[in-house]
């Protein structure tokens, strides 16, 4: 019975490689979750960065790394070259006994005039810099954004597998390979234990994906997936009775997409709704 079911899962995973339609499905939390990455802050970003001559001295580097992100620009390498790439940085070069700032012209308000206090400071006998610095939490210990969008995403890999499962069998649907089942050894168990494999394991390996892109290496995965799996049970039956109803691939999507209802009205109510009207979304099975 095993190998049947396992025959079954790699002949749908076989047939999926081959449809656009499918890599998509199996790729779009991993993109998202990358491109969302890009616009979370970090929680350790600092606010000044500076390209600094390795000739510098091994001192004034470390005394700039208090205050700031260092780079440390090496022999053959042009600190005039990175201080004009697309980014906010201000650099330090030394001639002689005097140092030289070069800025590209927009930067942020100020970090000349900070540059230059810094620099000034560094030849003054006192060595603890003139800087106070207080950390104050205002209820957010992450980005709002990449816990709500991590959020949605894992919620969205729960029915993705289940649209795996509804492009496949709309594929033997339409190639006449479903009539088959019939007159095969498999059984209908096995035939839905085959089919339903995928519609589990890829939430699961997704959620794990998006976690990972966030850099949320503090979550129990193991708790993840289990609860991953258990919730992507909704999708699997689903992509069932999509599968069945629809005729070809544009029906199916057309179909998968009425549930991006219960979907966004889940995650959109959980994060603007007040707790006494959380009760409304209780039909959601995604909520």
């Amino acid at each position: 019975m095993l190998k049947k079911i396992t025959a079954i899962m790699l002949r749908d995973l076989k047939s999926g490689l081959r449809d656009f339609m499918v890599i998509f499905i199996m790729v779009i939390p991993f993109l998202l979750a990358f491109a969302l990455s890009l616009f979370v802050p970090s929680a350790g970003a600092t606010t000044y960065q500076f390209a600094v001559d390795e000739k510098v001295g091994a001192d004034v580097i470390e005394y700039l790394a208090k205050v700031g992100k260092v780079e440390v620009i090496g022999e053959g390498k042009s600190v005039e070259e990175r201080v004009l790439q697309n980014d906010d940085i201000a650099g330090i070069k030394k001639d002689g006994n005097r140092f030289e700032i070069l800025l590209e012209g927009n930067e942020s308000e100020g970090i000349a005039e900070v540059t230059q206090q810094i620099l000034m400071h560094l030849n003054t006998d006192e060595r603890d810099l003139p800087l106070e610095i207080r950390f104050d939490s205002i209820g957010w210990s992450i980005s709002p954004l990449a816990q709500y969008g991590a959020i949605s995403l894992i919620i969205m890999t729960t029915f993705l597998g289940g649209m795996m499962i509804a492009f496949n069998i709309v594929e033997e649907k339409q190639s006449g390979t479903i009539s088959a089942v019939n007159v095969s050894p498999a059984g209908k168990f096995e035939f839905v234990a085959g089919k339903s494999i995928l519609g589990f394991i890829i939430p699961v390996i997704q959620s794990m994906g998006v976690m990972l892109i966030f850099k949320f290496t503090g979550v129990n995965l193991l708790m993840l997936a289990v609860i991953v799996f258990c919730s992507a049970l909704v999708g699997v039956i689903l992509g069932f009775v999509i599968g069945i109803i629809a005729n070809d691939q544009i029906s199916a999507v057309s179909s998968m997409k009425l549930t991006f209802l219960p979907v966004t009205a889940s995650i959109l109510g959980a994060i603007l709704l007040s707790s006494k009207w959380l009760p409304v979304l209780y039909w959601s099975p995604f909520y």
